[in-house]
């Protein structure tokens, strides 16, 4: 099902990039290169991931994406699937070096998987755990971080309705609920995206 999704998606993009004239200066998409080189790696197609991966990183060198941790994980893991450990050990704490550094929490769950996983995959099965824990950790409180902000959504709607009646009381909690069900349903997914 991922694998379809992805080769959905890059169908999509080559679609846009064919339809851009050719005299028109443009750049290959961050994105596009990620997916690409994850479509190779998926295919156990290190080289042209290797390939894919490396254009994208040349395109942070000049520019701040904000997936750049994710780059450092695919890469880490190209590494690993190639048996050169040390190399993969470096980009995953890399990847966990971002994303401390940057603030953006969400990708930290990924990056303690990843490292767990790496540890998992050289036999260091303590430090696995270790990583494993804080993995759960970090889910715990990127899950609790997105309920308080629906929280707080909430109750912003519900002050301005009580100021406004309670015909558009009804209407508006709908459309919360919708929102909080939805926001719940993300995180769970993302979940169990990154555990699979």
């Amino acid at each position: 099902h991922q694998t379809d999704s992805l080769n959905l998606y890059l169908r999509e993009a080559e679609i846009c990039l064919s339809s851009i004239c050719a005299d028109f200066p443009h750049n290959i998409s961050f994105e596009y290169l990620m997916l690409k080189g994850e479509q190779h790696l998926r295919n156990n197609e290190t080289d042209s991931a290797k390939y894919y991966f490396d254009l994208a990183m040349v395109q942070t060198l000049t520019h701040k994406y904000v997936n750049r941790a994710q780059l450092y994980m695919r890469i880490g893991e190209l590494y690993k699937m190639t048996n050169r450990t040390d190399s993969a050990l470096i980009f995953f704490q890399m990847a966990k070096a971002h994303v401390n550094s940057t603030g953006i929490t969400q990708d930290l769950p990924l990056a303690y998987k990843s490292l767990s996983d790496y540890y998992g995959h050289v036999g260091d099965i303590d430090s696995a755990r270790y990583y494993l824990g804080w993995k759960l950790d970090a889910e715990n409180k990127h899950s609790a971080k997105v309920i308080a902000g629906s929280r707080e959504i909430i109750k912003s709607v519900l002050s301005e309705n009580s100021q406004r009646g309670n015909a558009a009381l009804s209407r508006n909690m709908f459309f919360v609920s919708s929102a909080v069900a939805f926001a719940a349903a993300m995180v769970l997914y993302l979940l169990w995206q990154k555990r699979g």
